[in-house]
């Protein structure tokens, strides 16, 4: 018996010493399953997926819209608030939940909660409605026409010339390119020739 007493001893002394430990590598384990997963959205511990898009508001919204059609989500209230826009939609047992908040005229943080039930959140199912929200943004080009912005050609082939309304429009992607930009753009296009 009074060898057995240091072992149990040491056990009390680690249960109570560690307990802290399994909340900390919970903790470090889902940041870095939310990094390696979904590179750029910020979860929170409460199932709250964030995103920032260097995009204005409508355009972040209507790539939005087209997420959650892609997702066979269907939209039942799409509003303006104070902070943007709050949009909100239902798949299966799941409520969706997502906010627009404009930065700037160029910059749109994205607040994503699905709520299944009363009180479980599905984290997975946020950041993919972020992740399709940003490849429909990607696939759309530019929001040059919806933000008066500038754009690059994407090809390293592409040709600049001056349109009839003196922007600049790239041959090889129908792009509007607007500017002093849209000048160094065209030299330099014509320097890889």
């Amino acid at each position: 018996m009074a060898r057995r007493m240091p072992a149990v001893v040491t056990a009390a002394v680690l249960l109570v010493g560690l307990q802290g430990c399994a909340a900390v590598a919970l903790t470090l384990l889902s940041a870095g399953a939310g990094v390696g997963a979904s590179a750029g959205i910020d979860h929170t511990m409460n199932g709250v997926a964030y995103r920032t898009f260097t995009a204005g508001q409508e355009h972040v919204r209507r790539a939005t819209l087209a997420a959650l059609r892609r997702m066979a989500i269907s939209v039942k209230t799409d509003d303006n608030t104070e902070e943007g826009r709050k949009i909100v939609a239902e798949a299966a047992d799941r409520m969706v939940e997502i906010g627009l908040e404009r930065i700037t005229p160029k910059t749109t943080r994205m607040r994503v909660v699905v709520r299944q039930g009363l009180f479980f959140r599905d984290r997975s199912t946020a950041g993919e409605i972020i992740t399709k929200t940003e490849q429909a943004i990607s696939s759309s080009g530019s929001e040059t026409a919806a933000s008066g912005g500038t754009e690059t050609p994407r090809s390293s082939g592409a040709r600049v010339s001056r349109s009839s309304a003196g922007t600049q429009v790239s041959r090889s992607s129908g792009t509007e390119v607007a500017g002093s930009h849209a000048t160094e753009t065209s030299r330099r296009v014509d320097e890889e020739r």
